[in-house]
């Protein structure tokens, strides 16, 4: 599974990566829920570009991988370029810049911000993990 499970109880995530990758919906549910996906579900929400079954992982990847090494790596180098430079354009290397305000906010200044360390200080990191995952977990949703 994939995901970032600490926006529970503990931060914001440290790069705001999801608005760029799925729907603003989609980046929402994930961003306040913490909930993760299978790769077949990141796939589906565009979080990244493919998903294989494990035991068909590496005879997948070989197969994209060899056609595409008979592309001129200048001209590969320039696809990515001009993908990269467009969502620079957007915005995207200024709002992966403001997480880490919004990271670093929530982590230290935000009241109960220091709770999990202290669940898990005096409990345990299983406790801890209890305390922020619990609730989800006895819902059925992926930790």
């Amino acid at each position: 599974t994939i995901g970032y499970p600490p926006m529970r109880g503990m931060t914001t995530p440290d790069t705001l990566y999801f608005p760029w990758k799925m729907s603003m919906a989609q980046a929402k549910y994930l961003q306040i829920s913490g909930n993760s996906v299978t790769g077949k579900e990141a796939a589906e929400l565009g979080w990244v570009a493919k998903s294989f079954p494990a035991a068909e992982l590496e005879e997948q990847v070989m197969r994209e991988l060899r056609p595409m090494s008979k592309i001129a790596p200048d001209l590969l180098a320039a696809n990515k370029a001009s993908v990269n430079q467009a969502y620079e354009i957007m915005g995207f290397r200024t709002a992966l810049s403001m997480g880490w305000s919004w990271h670093a906010l929530s982590s230290r200044l935000r009241p109960g911000a220091s709770e999990f360390g202290a669940v898990s200080r005096e409990h345990g990191l299983k406790a801890a993990l209890e305390w922020r995952d619990g609730a989800f977990r006895s819902e059925g949703f992926p930790i």
